[in-house]
């Protein structure tokens, strides 16, 4: 199975999504392979290490961390920005619009 051609904006796309995975591990787009290992591991002993009120919050950032460092060592066609889709109505909906007037507020009790 042969690689399809990737477009001038494509490859900036790829650059972009690049540079932003980097900056979740707090790094420059000028890191290397092994910035980007050191800083993953460092990241992950943190959140490890987080104290048991915070500890939701150490689960998704590890998540997310894990998530970059995988895109970013792993092989080059995986590493697509995602496509963020846009709510659309569904054909039986209809548009939906605001005909009524905002309330006056009311006047305080006497």
């Amino acid at each position: 199975m042969g690689h399809q051609p990737v477009s001038v904006a494509g490859r900036e796309e790829v650059a972009e999504y690049r540079n932003e995975l980097l900056g979740r591990l707090g790094l420059q787009a000028t890191a290397s392979d092994q910035d980007i290992e050191d800083a993953h591991t460092e990241l992950v002993e943190y959140l490890e290490a987080a104290p048991r009120e915070m500890k939701s919050w150490a689960v998704t950032r590890g998540t997310e961390v894990d998530e970059a460092f995988a895109l970013l060592t792993g092989p080059e066609e995986d590493l697509v920005p995602p496509i963020v889709a846009t709510p659309q109505a569904s054909p039986d909906e209809e548009p939906r619009t605001s005909s009524a007037k905002p309330e006056e507020p009311s006047a305080p009790a006497a």
